[in-house]
């Protein structure tokens, strides 16, 4: 697949500086920090989700069914209920 996308000219250079101290070519360079990154903030959403498993304001913001989330629609109400009274 290819990604093209307008740069300025200063960072263009950084990351050809940087490329050509790891002895690669520049889009082989941004196509590895592109995969990084996307590994990175992979990581850190399945870390968000994991610990927010349960919490009815994560069931609100996405929308989805309480089972999506491995909770019964009984302990998302009681969820809900607990965070109505806070």
């Amino acid at each position: 697949m290819e990604l093209r996308q307008q740069c300025d000219a200063n960072t263009l250079r950084v990351l050809d500086a940087l490329a050509r101290a790891k002895g690669m070519e520049r889009p082989v360079y941004i196509e590895a920090l592109l995969e990084e990154h996307a590994k990175e903030a992979l990581h850190e959403a399945s870390l968000i989700l994991r610990q927010l498993r349960g919490n009815p304001l994560l069931v609100e913001a996405l929308g989805a069914p309480p089972e999506t989330f491995g909770l019964t629609a009984a302990e998302e109400e009681v969820g809900n209920a607990r965070a109505t009274a806070s």
